[in-house]
């Protein structure tokens, strides 16, 4: 059985995000920001592979993927083996939902991409949460220290464990506000809601 610092956070995603005001502020921000077309610009991607410009949209994020990983990525070898994991990995299912042991296949695309591509934690987790922003939550220093967890393998488990009712109303109500100024707002994930929300929480100390 899985401990409990493996399946919680330390400190509460809801609390971590901040207000709502301030949260949808965030999200509005972020996507009137270069950084905004990491969501912006998925609809130029294949869902099923990794492409050039999902590495554009990764360095969008200030991770932009170093010279010999991009030559692994795109490569023969590269290009089918994440191909193949991530036709395993549905598009559609939300990480909470019915059917999210699906959300495992991103471990097996983690590994792939650490193992195979040599990239970090923080580039990994941005390229799966660009392919299935619904599934796959970044994990970098900033989100953990904001979340007070650990650099491990858990956690998409944590966040499963977090996605409650409670949180996934004011994550609603944080799009829902966003959206008043900018309606790209509705397009983006849960988890990416909370990413940008914690993330810019975290930035303003």
């Amino acid at each position: 059985m899985a401990s409990e610092s493996a399946t919680t956070f330390g400190k509460n995603p809801k609390k971590a995000m901040g207000s709502i005001t301030k949260a949808a502020d965030a999200v509005i921000d972020h996507l009137a920001s270069p950084a905004g077309g990491f969501d912006t610009l998925a609809h130029m991607s294949d869902p099923n592979q990794i492409e050039a410009i999902d590495l554009v949209r990764v360095s969008l994020l200030g991770k932009a993927v170093d010279p010999w990983s991009c030559l692994w990525l795109m490569s023969d070898d590269g290009r089918w083996l994440t191909a193949e994991t991530l036709s395993g990995v549905p598009t559609d299912v939300r990480l909470g939902a019915p059917h999210v042991n699906a959300a495992f296949r991103c471990v097996d695309l983690l590994a792939l991409l650490r193992d195979g591509a040599g990239l970090g934690q923080a580039q990994a987790t941005r390229l799966i949460a660009a392919k299935r922003p619904k599934l796959g939550a970044i994990d970098d220093k900033t989100i953990r220290h904001a979340l007070d967890t650990p650099k491990d393998n858990n956690c998409w488990r944590r966040w499963k464990s977090a996605l409650d009712d409670d949180l996934l109303t004011k994550v609603e109500a944080v799009r829902s506000l966003a959206a008043t100024t900018d309606p790209f707002a509705t397009e983006l994930s849960s988890l990416r809601i909370l990413d940008i929300a914690i993330r810019a929480k975290a930035n303003r100390g």
